[in-house]
């Protein structure tokens, strides 16, 4: 069993681990992004493409993924 103190929660929306289940995969949940060409990169500003996440990194367990239509709206952040 691993600690996971403030796993999937604000400010850092950090992936809960573990092999839960008998689970091969030490990550337990997972973000939603996408890959925005608009967006200046993050290492070289003078690079374009940043990954932009939804809802601000916010994570998901299994079973956990929105059914929502298209959440890849708005500003990068």
């Amino acid at each position: 069993m691993f600690p996971n103190p403030g796993a999937g929660r604000a400010p850092y929306f950090q992936s809960r681990v573990g092999f839960e289940g008998g689970s091969h995969a030490m990550r337990q949940q997972g973000a939603m992004y996408w890959y925005d060409l608009a967006q200046p990169g993050v290492a070289d500003p003078a690079t374009p493409g940043r990954i932009c996440y939804v809802r601000r990194g916010l994570r998901y367990s299994l079973g956990e993924w929105p059914k929502e239509d298209s959440p890849y709206k708005g500003a990068c952040t």
